[in-house]
């Protein structure tokens, strides 16, 4: 009886010897995010057109969030997809900008100063003479060039003057009565806005 007894003891105590070692796993430890990058590294881009970077290449543990500050202040007109870390711009705001992305997960958080530069340029402004006479040279002859017998809508004082009754005209449904170009196609929608958009930027001649 004895002799049983210590053999069960002994079965017993190798078996918890083994369950032991079989339970003796670590899991790895998480990972900081560290050596966060944009490539390219500086966007930019032009008043009122709006711009995205990539996706930051960033080591660390994942799943990685993200978020951002501005400086100078962006408010909204810049944000970060906090699951991608990809940055939009609306350019709402003209200047340059510079990122700072905080990188956050199980392990911490690391900030990366100046990460990403994005300058929103002021849009072009369209001129007479470097838009809108060449586009009225190529598209309003015979009739409203120098000689052409009607308004000469070549001269920036003409066109200028002018230009709503322009519009009006270029605007109307090909082959209806008071229709430009007389006899021709409608003008494209590239030099249509061209000439909205001179009129808008204060028709400016130069």
């Amino acid at each position: 009886m004895k002799n049983t007894i210590k053999g069960l003891t002994l079965v017993m105590l190798a078996g918890t010897l083994l369950f032991a070692c079989n339970d003796d796993t670590t899991t790895p430890s998480a990972t900081a995010p560290s050596s966060l990058t944009y490539e390219p590294s500086s966007i930019s881009t032009e008043e009122g057109v709006a711009v995205m970077s990539e996706a930051p290449s960033v080591d660390g543990t994942t799943p990685i969030t993200y978020t951002i500050t501005t400086s100078p202040d962006a408010g909204s007109d810049i944000t970060i997809d906090k699951n991608s870390g990809i940055i939009s711009a609306s350019a709402a705001t003209i200047g340059t900008f510079m990122v700072t992305v905080t990188a956050t997960n199980e392990a911490g958080s690391k900030e990366f100063a100046d990460a990403l530069t994005i300058e929103v340029k002021a849009k072009a402004k369209i001129t007479f003479k470097a838009d809108i006479q060449p586009a009225i040279a190529n598209s309003c002859k015979p009739c409203h060039v120098a000689g052409g017998g009607n308004t000469t809508y070549t001269e920036f004082a003409k066109a200028s003057a002018g230009v709503d009754g322009i519009l009006n005209r270029v605007n109307r449904d090909e082959g209806t009565a008071g229709f430009m170009p007389l006899n021709g196609t409608k003008l494209d929608a590239a030099t249509l806005a061209l000439i909205d958009q001179w009129k808008t930027d204060g028709l400016l001649e130069e």
